[in-house]
């Protein structure tokens, strides 16, 4: 049988933690995580359930490309700290 899917996309600007929380969904230091350059998906399998983790870089480059890349998730979490403002959505 297949086992239920669930796809998420994680976005926010640089350096809110994006990546390191999904490196501790994974059960790995935050010490060992990198800028993400593109996009990275990963998959986390629990409890008979698949959750498909698609983490999008938050650079100006990249976020051109941001409704492009979630257009097939289920979910999308965006991601802030308090130290920065998100741009307005004017299409910069």
């Amino acid at each position: 049988a297949n086992m239920p899917r669930c796809r998420c996309a994680l976005l926010g600007l640089p350096a809110v933690g994006k990546s390191s929380f999904v490196a501790a969904l994974h059960g790995k230091a935050a010490e060992q995580v990198a800028p993400t350059s593109g996009c990275n998906k990963s998959s986390l399998h629990r409890d008979g359930f698949i959750l498909d983790v698609l983490d999008v870089g938050g650079s100006p480059q990249v976020r051109k490309f941001w409704s492009h890349l979630v257009g097939e998730v289920d979910a999308i979490i965006v991601m802030a700290n308090g130290r920065l403002r998100m741009p307005a959505a004017s299409g910069e």
